[in-house]
């Protein structure tokens, strides 16, 4: 039979500190299916084409690396996504999705972690619990989200809200900035062409490869 391809080897990084690490979350998979368009497209499928352009634009700055929490079609739990970006020490962690956000389309919205109800501690404890991890990071985590939504306003025909907050799971035991980007519409009296335009998937890539960028200059 033919022969294996030759593995590629990367070339040796000059010596410096490592690269920061951006985790991209492709949410649902396997047969969590998520949203559904009237043409049949599966929001499981859609967001993992947003991440491989984001993937692909980020790769392309050569200042960030890059870990997917998942890869292919497979299910993962909550737990193993903010176990992929603790273990990764992630820098960030963007989380897509695509749903019914009402009758406008593409519509766009960043959503940070809230916790599902406040809970008074009379002094921290010396380890913090593992579904409370986000809240050391919450103030970093809006910053990001405000980031995102100003370059996503400058996508032409979008229609970008400001940033919300939301218990959402995926997101609550994250050591990192984390953020959930929600796309619409993914609903089934609606045709996806406005999410699966790859013109605007890349708008949507770019923006993220800037939002990064003017927070690394703030920061």
């Amino acid at each position: 039979g033919p022969a294996a391809p030759a593995t590629q080897v990367a070339p040796a990084a000059p010596p410096g500190p490592p690269l920061p690490v951006v985790v991209l979350d492709a949410g649902h998979g396997g047969a969590e299916i998520g949203a559904r368009s009237r043409d049949g497209v599966l929001e499981k499928d859609l967001v993992a084409q947003y991440v491989a352009r984001v993937r692909l634009a980020l790769l392309s700055t050569n200042k960030y690396r890059i870990v997917l929490t998942r890869t292919g079609d497979l299910a993962v739990s909550s737990d193993q996504r903010a176990l992929a970006a603790n273990l990764a020490g992630a820098l960030c962690f963007l989380s897509f999705h695509a749903g019914d956000l009402g009758a406008a389309s593409p519509r766009i919205a960043v959503f940070s972690f809230q916790a599902p109800a406040p809970q008074a501690l009379a002094e921290p404890p010396a380890l913090v619990p593992w579904d409370q991890v986000q809240a050391a990071r919450i103030d970093l985590s809006r910053q990001l989200a405000e980031a995102l939504q100003q370059q996503f306003a400058l996508i032409a025909g979008a229609v970008v809200d400001a940033p919300g907050a939301a218990p959402m799971r995926t997101l609550r035991s994250v050591n990192a900035a984390a953020v959930a980007i929600e796309l619409g519409r993914l609903a089934p009296d609606e045709n996806s062409t406005a999410l699966t335009n790859l013109v605007f998937q890349q708008q949507v890539a770019l923006a993220v490869v800037q939002a990064l960028a003017n927070l690394e200059k703030e920061g």
